[in-house]
């Protein structure tokens, strides 16, 4: 695990952090890396020449923060330095090296990280290679994917990862592998298969959803239960949302995408319920909104959402970028090319997130 220093140092301003990449102490170094990952556009080519000496750097922490600069500022000229790092023995810097890959298009990459979805060590590196995969070779991810979803003793999080996936490859995939893992006796496992199921409106996996979120085994399968029923424009489903939406019982995460439902299906007063948490001062509140807006493509609050990646509403901006990712919608997708435009360079975790759901746009 990466150590910190507590409290955290402040960051230096961007020349101090140039300075900085020389410095003696680790802490330092890690800092400027950071700082360097969010210069302004006008300074963007002097951020990626100093950060040659950090990629590199022996302090395991300053790399990381390295890499994520690089990515953060599409430094592509770092790729054969950053590429090392995917056979090196730290997971935290392979899952970096992996997020640089599919932030900046490294399609001569695909073969080695087709390889450690298939076999790396550790879990989180496969889940992380899957989803580089999405993002860089199409034909690749369905092999790796398929392959996953065959393997009986898969990880739950990377059997999962592969389900969720197929759901944006569904016309190069078989979804006789999803149907199979229907009857998997872990939940985490059969939820997310029948989550994909639902897209393409298959009756028995409905129903799965749909006594889950009613009668969950736990609060964990309730939200997979709910995420997967967001898009199902079922009548059942819809009636059930009304109910539950004014239950003194609900947990606030039921409720946020009880309204999404209703929604996303034209309900004016669960819009109107939807939008205030969206703009509330509640963040907890908010992100779930907003996440629950996202995967039921709630279009009436694009705008809204839109203001705030802008800047120019009240709210998060990177969780209101990402909730437009998850739409995939036209609207949406219009949106997210305005944000782009108006924004090109915007650093940190916001850009980030923008590079992100650009690339699920595109998948």
């Amino acid at each position: 695990m990466t150590q910190f220093d507590w409290p955290p140092r402040p960051l230096p301003s961007l020349d101090a952090a140039i300075r900085d990449v020389r410095s003696q102490k680790a802490a330092f170094r890690r800092n400027a890396a950071i700082a360097l990952g969010r210069a302004p556009a006008d300074r963007a080519r002097e951020a990626r020449e100093a950060l040659i000496a950090l990629v590199e750097d022996p302090d395991r922490s300053v790399r990381i923060e390295a890499v994520y600069a690089a990515t953060s500022l599409g430094a592509t000229e770092h790729a054969d330095a950053i590429a090392a790092l995917l056979s090196i023995d730290d997971p935290d810097l392979r899952i970096a090296a992996l997020e640089f890959a599919s932030a900046t298009g490294q399609k001569t990459w695909t073969e080695r990280i087709l390889a450690m979805g298939e076999r790396d060590d550790e879990t989180t590196v496969r889940c992380m290679a899957l989803e580089a995969l999405a993002e860089l070779s199409p034909s690749a991810l369905v092999k790796a994917m398929e392959a996953v979803a065959r393997d009986d003793a898969a990880p739950v999080p990377l059997a999962r990862t592969a389900l969720s996936l197929m759901r944006s490859h569904m016309r190069d995939s078989d979804p006789d592998l999803a149907i199979a893992r229907l009857g998997d006796p872990r939940p985490g496992v059969s939820l997310e298969a029948a989550a994909t199921l639902a897209h393409l409106g298959d009756g028995r996996a409905v129903e799965r959803l749909f006594q889950e979120a009613v009668s969950p085994a736990s609060a964990e399968d309730r939200t997979l239960a709910m995420q997967g029923l967001c898009r199902v424009p079922d009548a059942a489903v819809r009636n059930h949302a009304a109910r539950r939406l004014t239950s003194l019982i609900a947990t606030r995460e039921e409720k946020a995408y009880w309204a999404a439902i209703l929604a996303a299906a034209g309900d004016a007063a669960a819009l109107d319920t939807l939008t205030q948490w969206v703009k509330g001062t509640d963040p907890l509140r908010a992100a779930l909104a907003m996440q629950a807006a996202g995967l039921c493509s709630v279009e009436p609050l694009v705008e809204a959402l839109e203001a705030m990646a802008m800047g120019s509403g009240d709210g998060p901006v990177t969780e209101s970028i990402e909730a437009l990712g998850l739409m995939r919608t036209g609207k949406a997708a219009l949106a997210l090319e305005r944000i782009a435009d108006a924004v090109p360079d915007r650093a940190g975790h916001a850009r980030a997130a923008l590079e992100e759901v650009l690339g699920w746009m595109r998948s």
